[in-house]
């Protein structure tokens, strides 16, 4: 983690499909995320109402991600 920020990378399985990954990010400081983007790759991310949850939908291949605390 830097500057409140963590980046990701993640290797979806490309047999089966995936219906959805949730992803839990605890902050050291119990902070709750801010954002969350897909910087490569396909997919969509959201944040779960926890806000330590990233719920990524339609992910093939690999695909990068970035969130701000």
């Amino acid at each position: 983690m830097d500057d409140d920020r963590i980046t990701a990378k993640i290797d979806v399985p490309t047999r089966k499909a995936i219906e959805q990954i949730n992803l839990r990010l605890r902050h050291p400081d119990a902070a709750t995320i801010s954002s969350v983007t897909i910087t490569s790759g396909t997919g969509t991310a959201t944040i779960a109402e926890d806000g330590e949850t990233v719920i990524i939908t339609g992910a093939k291949g690999q695909i990068g991600i970035e969130v701000l605390y």
